[in-house]
């Protein structure tokens, strides 16, 4: 089934608006849905109106960038467009995606795309149809980070951060098992415990209430509420 990636522009520029409007155009699976030159009429369309995605300039008359973001209580993701570098280490405070410096050049943008299909979990084709990446990117100590589904061996929530532990590393990431539950394939990932999520590859044994995993080898819980559903679709 094809979907679009719904997307507004929010900039006091011109010529911005005619730049990232081209670049939304060229990319499949893209909609251009809104056009704001002022964040203050723009904070009213998004409160009203469900959005994936915003450009947004941070340095504009009255209301800017960052109040914007804040003034929203489930902001959509961002995409930061600016003339200046100066903010970078704060707008990754505020979460957004990526961070792009006027002028911006097309396979820059298309970067920053890339970024947004990564951190949703999901990848643009060509013809704009929607499907699973082979990774996620989350947020670490060291910035963001690519992790390939096939080197994720399970999930621990660790409270309001989590732990990815793959093959041969664990990771503190910011973010909680309910955020990137949603970004893995249901047919790759199961959850066994509201503290657990595993790749289904990587569970060795299942015995009621314990899941041998591989790769590191580990045992872990099994919830309760988990083990009908598990039994289902393990099968051992």
């Amino acid at each position: 089934m094809s979907e679009n990636i719904q997307c507004v522009i929010v900039d006091d520029e011109k010529n911005a608006h005619y730049v990232l409007k081209n670049y939304i155009n060229r990319s499949p699976g893209l909609v251009l849905t809104a056009q704001y030159f002022d964040a203050a009429t723009a904070i009213e369309f998004l409160q009203r109106v469900q959005i994936d995605l915003i450009f947004l300039d941070i340095n504009m008359p009255g209301t800017d960038g960052f109040e914007l973001i804040k003034a929203l209580q489930s902001p959509p993701k961002i995409i930061l467009t600016t003339a200046y570098s100066d903010y970078a280490l704060k707008a990754f405070d505020f979460g957004v995606l990526d961070y792009l410096v006027k002028p911006i050049p097309f396979p820059r943008f298309e970067q920053a795309l890339k970024r947004y299909q990564e951190h949703s979990g999901i990848a643009l084709a060509e013809e704009g149809v929607l499907g699973f990446n082979n990774f996620i990117t989350l947020k670490t100590d060291a910035g963001m980070v690519d992790f390939p589904l096939r080197e994720i061996s399970y999930i621990q929530s660790w409270g309001n951060y989590i732990k990815l532990h793959t093959v041969k590393q664990t990771y503190l990431c910011t973010a909680t098992t309910v955020e990137v539950e949603r970004k893995l394939p249901k047919s790759e990932f199961i959850r066994i415990h509201k503290s657990y999520i595993v790749a289904i590859n990587k569970i060795e044994d299942f015995t009621g209430d314990i899941i041998s995993i591989k790769e590191p080898q580990i045992d872990l819980p099994a919830g309760i509420t988990y083990r009908r559903i598990l039994a289902e679709a393990l099968k051992f």
